[in-house]
């Protein structure tokens, strides 16, 4: 008989050494249980998908929920580039919107982002950046 994790056993299996894989393969849950703590800027802008919430204007939101690989391995190393936005949400029509949170921005942060607009269109690509208190927003890729 096959034993049934809970989402609680996870930092059980880490502290046993189960390789991560593994322990996202013992429970579907737990490959949306996020790696690491929100920082704090990432805790204020989960307060902000909590009122769109409850706003209505988005359905659901989810902790880096996955992976975007941004292009073919480089021959120098074998590893492809990947980029992993911050949040995702969903609207009520279905719509994708990843969310990059920055209190301050680099280069590489605002090329992944065009990249991954123009690899994923589909998806809206937002970078939310705390700015004098305040979250400024700006949009990458042709997506409404």
């Amino acid at each position: 008989m096959i034993e049934k994790f809970k989402s609680s056993d996870r930092k059980a299996l880490e502290k046993a050494g189960v390789a991560p894989k593994l322990i996202d393969s013992l429970v579907p849950e737990f490959k949306k249980m996020p790696r690491k703590k929100m920082t704090g800027l990432e805790l204020e802008f989960a307060q902000v998908l909590e009122v769109e919430i409850n706003q209505g204007y988005i359905e659901s939101w989810h902790r880096e929920p996955m992976k975007f690989c941004l292009g073919a391995a480089s021959k120098k190393t074998n590893r492809r580039t990947w980029y992993m936005p911050d949040f995702i949400a969903v609207d009520y029509s279905g719509k994708i919107t990843a969310y990059e949170c920055k209190g301050f921005e680099r280069e590489d942060d605002r090329l992944k982002l065009k990249v991954a607009a123009k690899l994923y269109p589909w998806i809206r690509w937002v970078m939310m950046k705390k700015i004098n208190g305040k979250w400024d927003r700006e949009m990458f890729g042709d997506v409404e």
